[in-house]
């Protein structure tokens, strides 16, 4: 990235406008770019399942709009599903419940079915002919429609966990609109992206896949010494031994609010269990405590390479402690 270009983003932020930009309701943007409601781009759809379609989708924050037999590996809706909504491949659909990575809701497009139908609760819309829905597939995922959400929905104001923003209200928002080439050339590049992401991602379950083999032939099964599988040279039966023979020390975690004490903004790192990931490692998603509650627990301190075993909630995760982490709880 360009010194220039660092300068223009660093002056956004600071809510300058910069030579070549325009501010409009709020917005700062290229003057070659304009706004729209999004009421120009998309109209509402209103099409009922009458063909009785029972491929019935909810929104994956990761997989965007998945069928709920795939997501829950059940079907989850009621019964009569007439009332649902039905969504054809390319169309849009917006959650108004927010989740985790999507504080003002969902809004994804219909990519991976020919049809599929949704909650009456979501509201669907179709892009009119001249619009470039894989672009605005980019800028809704990008988060970019959010402040128009959050400047017509009633702040804090939900009504069984859903935003409180009208259908024309939602239609009424603005959209940032780049010349058509530039449109074209930012969906192209992002496009590519998630196809790489793709890729990796299914490579990642390959391995996985992989490995969940090697773990059932490498180690032995229940009943028995000797694994399924072996490396050249290796022929002896495997030995049985106690943990505790293995180990220097083992100790139970505790919790500092037990002894009366408060989390804190910084400090010593504190492990809970959901900071065990996958199986497999530590990831810094972690809490703090004070020096004082550390000497309370010191017998639960942990430093880098101990091993750590969940004993509570998903029991039998582990994960090895980084070895940056010098001393932890």
């Amino acid at each position: 990235m360009s010194e220039l270009i660092k300068q223009r983003i660093a002056a956004v932020r600071r809510g300058e406008v910069p030579e070549g930009y325009q501010q409009i309701n709020g917005y700062i943007i290229p003057r070659n770019w304009h706004l729209e409601p999004l009421s120009n781009k998309f109209k509402r759809s209103f099409r009922k399942n009458d063909s009785a379609c029972d491929n019935v989708l909810t929104i994956s924050a990761q997989l965007g709009l998945v069928s709920q037999k795939e997501y829950y590996d059940k079907d989850i809706a009621s019964e009569d599903k007439s009332g649902y909504y039905l969504l054809k491949k390319g169309e849009f659909a917006y959650n108004k419940s927010y989740s985790t990575g999507y504080p003002f809701g969902a809004i994804k497009r219909l990519e991976k079915y020919e049809t599929g139908i949704v909650s009456p609760l979501y509201i669907c819309f179709t892009p009119l002919e001249e619009t470039n829905a894989s672009f605005y597939a980019q800028y809704f995922e990008a988060g970019l429609y959010n402040r128009e959400i959050y400047r017509f929905a009633q702040e804090g104001a939900r009504n069984h966990g859903l935003l409180n923003i009208s259908t024309e209200d939602f239609f009424a928002g603005d959209l940032a609109v780049p010349p058509e080439e530039e449109q074209r050339k930012i969906s192209e590049i992002l496009s590519a992206c998630d196809r790489g992401i793709a890729l990796k991602q299914e490579l990642v379950r390959e391995l996985q896949r992989l490995k969940k083999t090697c773990l059932a032939k490498l180690f032995p099964r229940n009943g028995s010494n000797i694994p399924e599988l072996r490396f050249p040279g290796f022929t002896d039966p495997w030995e049985e031994r106690k943990l505790v023979d293995l180990s220097d020390y083992i100790t139970k975690g505790a919790t500092p609010t037990t002894y009366g004490f408060e989390w804190v903004d910084e400090g010593i790192p504190f492990f809970r269990n959901d900071a065990i990931k996958d199986n497999q490692f530590i990831y810094g998603d972690y809490s703090y405590i004070s020096e004082e509650a550390n000497e309370a627990i010191k017998r639960s301190e942990i430093t880098g390479d101990d091993i750590l075993v969940a004993i509570t909630g998903d029991i039998g995760k582990v994960g090895i402690v980084p070895r940056s982490i010098k001393k932890a709880n």
